[in-house]
């Protein structure tokens, strides 16, 4: 039970880490884009 639930976070955890950072490059680029 321990070891389905844990399987079922981590594949989570790395999507939302994912959207986390392609979120924070596009908000980096449009930054830079704004200054340019």
């Amino acid at each position: 039970m321990l070891n389905t639930s844990s399987q079922s976070i981590g594949p989570n955890l790395l999507i939302v880490s994912l959207e986390t950072n392609y979120f924070s490059l596009v908000t980096v680029l449009a930054i830079l884009k704004y200054f340019a």
